[in-house]
């Protein structure tokens, strides 16, 4: 299929019977109900998707308000071989990623408590930290 090829609609009669089908012509355009961008011009899609105040152009780069992941950030202060974290999100649904405090990451076994705690078993005592993202939070505008 080449750039040039041209969507290709249903002709309806006035009764709603199929009459054959027909090429979009210039101007035409699918409608939001029916899974199309409303527009016939990508400055029209971007408006009648609500992204005319995102991007100006298909490029990330340009993208304003870029989604951030938050993340949580737990240190641990004290040296411990078991790192309690009170997170008290109400969730069990998160991603943790340890680290000890110069920032070298690590891998250790990580037993949920409860739908508001972790513990992370370590084989040495150690300080560190842990970033959590929950599932389920909203993600954060970029800020400049």
């Amino acid at each position: 299929m080449s750039n040039s090829t041209i969507p290709i609609r249903v002709n309806k009669d006035g009764t709603g019977n199929t009459e054959g089908l027909a090429e979009f012509q210039t101007g035409e355009h699918i409608g939001l109900e029916h899974g199309g961008t409303g527009g016939s011009t990508a400055a029209e899609a971007r408006t009648n998707l609500e992204l005319a105040s995102i991007a100006v152009s298909s490029d990330y780069v340009d993208l304003v308000n870029k989604p951030v992941l938050k993340t949580f950030r737990f240190v641990i202060t004290t040296p411990a071989n078991q790192w309690v974290i009170q997170h008290d999100k109400g969730t069990t649904s998160f991603h943790e990623k340890l680290f000890e405090t110069d920032g070298t990451p690590f891998i250790a076994y990580v037993e949920i408590l409860d739908s508001n705690s972790f513990k992370v078993h370590l084989s040495e005592t150690i300080t560190g930290y842990v970033d959590v993202i929950f599932d389920n939070v909203e993600l954060l505008p970029e800020t400049p």
